[in-house]
């Protein structure tokens, strides 16, 4: 049993393998992973007994990630660190790179069936560049290391992909992107500036749509989380985008932004800096999206995809819904 929260590493990989049966590792009084045949899941005691009853190993230097900006300031880095998983993409096909600059092409991975166009930049001088199968980087785009571009991504024509930023499978760009994460499956294809963003799947932003991700006073960011403002401790955070959230045409997000699952943001002023799960609107007070109508435009955006809605995904959408009503109560 893993937590999820922990940030994965070669040595702690090593710590879970070698690990005996019956015994748990925590950090800071929070369960890291622990092996045991002798408990199920749906004992409800089940990690209180783990503390007791197992024998307790302290882990150090043990990163947690308990925020979604914790992921995107480590982005950097962990791209890095993935690049023994891309060594054996470093054979390329001399007509993928046709007329493409490349700085530190040693510092370049991109699998044989990519597809490079003419006048494209990649800059691995600062960073690797990790481009995975299947994606499309079209013509004019400069790309600055690190960076990874997913399975079938695509990078549109005039796009700036900048350091520590993570395109996700099947996901389509364009504009300035810079300290992001795109999960799967999300579009930004027009212009406009993400900086220090995570996009969770399904999210489409409009044409033109910015975001803030520096205070006009360099202080830390504070971003809103179940209703408490959390304090970052970090100059740069952007905006976090809950599933199939959707923004208008030059929608201006705020310097740390929350954006909830299903959530449809439109209007001519600033947003509020949480926009609740399933909310219509860019402030208070905001209109409610009818479930069966999120439900059915769900099921048309993942179609255009070839992809479906379970049923256990909609079982989960409709909780979700019922759980975050009182977010969406009128002031």
């Amino acid at each position: 049993w893993i937590n999820s929260q922990v940030l994965p590493t070669d040595d702690l990989i090593k710590k879970i393998i070698s690990a005996k049966n019956e015994s748990s590792f925590v950090n800071n009084d929070r369960i890291v992973f622990l092996k045991t045949l002798k408990f199920s899941k749906k004992d409800p005691d089940f990690l209180e007994k783990s503390r007791t009853e197992f024998i307790e190993s302290e882990l150090c230097n043990v990163t947690w990630l308990d925020f979604p900006w914790n992921y995107v300031e480590l982005n950097t880095q962990e791209i890095s660190s993935d690049i023994s998983i891309f060594e054996s993409q470093t054979k390329l096909q001399n007509t993928i790179l046709k007329d493409v600059t490349l700085l530190n092409p040693e510092n370049t991975y991109i699998s044989n069936t990519a597809k490079i166009y003419p006048s494209v930049f990649l800059n691995a001088e600062n960073g690797p560049i990790i481009i995975d199968d299947e994606a499309e980087i079209f013509p004019f785009s400069y790309i600055f290391g690190p960076v990874f571009i997913g399975k079938n991504a695509v990078i549109k024509s005039n796009s700036r992909i900048l350091s520590g930023t993570t395109i996700g499978p099947s996901s389509k760009v364009a504009g300035e992107i810079t300290h992001s994460i795109f999960h799967s499956y999300s579009n930004k294809q027009h212009d406009g500036f993400l900086g220090h963003s995570y996009m969770c799947p399904w999210v489409n932003l409009g044409a033109d749509t910015n975001n803030s991700n520096l205070k006009n006073n360099y202080l830390p960011v504070k971003v809103p989380v179940n209703g408490t403002e959390i304090n970052t401790e970090l100059q740069f955070a952007g905006l976090f985008a809950g599933d199939h959230a959707k923004s208008g045409i030059n929608t201006m997000f705020n310097t740390g932004t929350v954006l909830g699952c299903f959530a449809n943001v439109y209007g001519g002023d600033y947003p509020h800096k949480f926009i609740p799960n399933f909310a219509w609107g860019n402030n208070r007070p905001f209109r409610t999206y009818h479930l069966n109508k999120a439900i059915k435009t769900a099921r048309i955006v993942k179609a255009r995809r070839n992809k479906q809605i379970s049923d256990i995904e909609e079982v989960l959408i409709r909780d979700v819904f019922e759980l975050t009503k009182q977010e969406r109560k009128k002031d």
